[in-house]
C-alpha cells in the first residue's frame, strides 16, 4: 500500500473587495463605490500528486464512483451532516462533469447560507469515494485548514478556559428521575442535594462560620476524627471540602413576601469542575464554601 496526501484549502471571491479607491474625472466626479462587499463565491479545492487541483473525473470514472457508493458506501457517515445539508444520509450519484474536489459555493444569508463544518465533511467523503474508487491501492490522508471546523468539538467535550458553572450543554439530572445519594454537586453531602435539588423561594439573609460543635457534628457525619481546636477541625473541614460557614436562608411566607429563587442543581448545568471530577481527571478541590 501507498500513502497520498491530499491537502485542502478554500478562498473567498468578493465583487467589491477592491473598490475603496476609485478614478475620477477632471471635475472630481467618481462612480458611488458601493458598501457592501456585493457577490461573494468561495470555493473549497483539494488537490494531491496523483490528480492535481480540482480533480474533475471522466465519465468513465464517475460511472464507477457511483458503482463504488452503491454498492460499498451508500450512506454517508457523518449522518447528521448528511441530514442538515441534503436532507438525507443516502449519497446521490455524482453527475457527469461534477468535481467533489473543487465545490464553489455563493454565501450570504439570501443566496446558499454559509459554508460549515457540516459542507466540508460531506466534501471530504465524497472525495474519498473517488479517491478509493478509483485508486484503491493507496492509502489516502487529508490535511485540511478549515476555518470553520476550529470551534467544533465532541458533544460532551470541556470547553475553555476551566471554570465553575458556565454554558454547557451536559446537565444534572432531571428533578424526576435525580437521586442526591448518587447525583448532584460532588461537594456537597447528601443531605445538601437532597435540601437544594429543587428550586427554593427564599434568600440567603446570614452567612457566619460553624461553632465548633457544629463543626464536630460535621465531622462525625463524614467519619472524620473530632479532636483538636477549633482551628484544626476548621482545617480538617477544608481538607476535607466541606464547609465551614453556614447559610441561613429566609423563606417565602404569608408574613413575608420573598421574590428571591435559589435555583436548584437538577435540570441544571453541571459545570467544568463537576465534569473533570466525575472523569476522575481532577483531584478533590479545596476551596472555603458556605453550608447551607
Amino acid at each position: 500500500f501507498f500513502f497520498f496526501f491530499t491537502g485542502q484549502d478554500e478562498v473567498i471571491f468578493k465583487q467589491y473587495l477592491f473598490t475603496k479607491k476609485g478614478w475620477s474625472d477632471p471635475t472630481g466626479r467618481m462612480t458611488l463605490i458601493p458598501k457592501d462587499e456585493g457577490y461573494g463565491l468561495m470555493r473549497s479545492l483539494l488537490q494531491n500528486r496523483i490528480v492535481g487541483l480540482g480533480w474533475q473525473p471522466t465519465d468513465a470514472e464517475i460511472n464507477k464512483i457511483n458503482r463504488f457508493r452503491r454498492e460499498k458506501r451508500p450512506a454517508y457517515r457523518h449522518e447528521a451532516s448528511a441530514i442538515k445539508i441534503n436532507g438525507s444520509v443516502a449519497k446521490r450519484n455524482l453527475k457527469y462533469g461534477e468535481a467533489p474536489f473543487d465545490v464553489s459555493f455563493e454565501y450570504g444569508a439570501s443566496k446558499e447560507g454559509y459554508w460549515s463544518v457540516e459542507h466540508m465533511l460531506l466534501q471530504l467523503e465524497d472525495c474519498l469515494d473517488c479517491l478509493e474508487a478509483i485508486f484503491p491501492w493507496i492509502h489516502h490522508v487529508f490535511l485540511t485548514d478549515h476555518s470553520c471546523g476550529h470551534d467544533r468539538r465532541r458533544n460532551d467535550a470541556l470547553p475553555r478556559p476551566l471554570s465553575i458553572g458556565g454554558s454547557q450543554t451536559m446537565v444534572f439530572p432531571a428533578a424526576d428521575v435525580a437521586d442526591p445519594a448518587v447525583d448532584g454537586p460532588y461537594w456537597m453531602h447528601e443531605s445538601e442535594r437532597q435540601k437544594y435539588m429543587l428550586d427554593i423561594k427564599g434568600k440567603k439573609t446570614l452567612v457566619k462560620a460553624l461553632t465548633k460543635p457544629e463543626c464536630i457534628a460535621l465531622l462525625q457525619q463524614h467519619g472524620l476524627p473530632t479532636d483538636g481546636l477549633a482551628s484544626a477541625l476548621k482545617a480538617r473541614l477544608k481538607a476535607a471540602g466541606l464547609p465551614v460557614t453556614q447559610v441561613h436562608i429566609e423563606y417565602n411566607t404569608i408574613e413575608k413576601d420573598v421574590d428571591d429563587i435559589i435555583e436548584g442543581w437538577a435540570g441544571k448545568a453541571k459545570g467544568k469542575r463537576q465534569v473533570l471530577w466525575e472523569r476522575r481527571m481532577l483531584s478533590s478541590i479545596c476551596f472555603e464554601r458556605a453550608w447551607f
